[in-house]
């Protein structure tokens, strides 16, 4: 895929019909390709991932510091 900017949706307008790709050259080494409805599907799916991955990160911190506080108890 050298000639398509790896891992960046990109819009093509020919004809009045708006096409997005996007680029993979990680996990399948694809290229997917898609409609309007498709582009806002897929920037849906990643706002929703982030916001797991944040809710992850917060639950795991959470977990962290009430096992440290259990371990080492209070400095007075």
């Amino acid at each position: 895929m050298p000639r398509c900017r790896q891992r960046h949706a990109g819009l093509a307008t020919r004809s009045r019909a708006s096409t997005y790709r996007y680029a993979d050259p990680y996990s399948c080494d694809c290229l997917y390709v898609g409609d309007e409805q498709a582009y806002a599907e897929y920037k849906r799916l990643a706002v929703e991932k982030q916001v797991a991955e944040e809710r992850l990160e917060a639950a795991e911190a959470e977990e962290s510091a009430a096992m440290d506080w259990g371990l080492w108890g209070p400095w007075w």
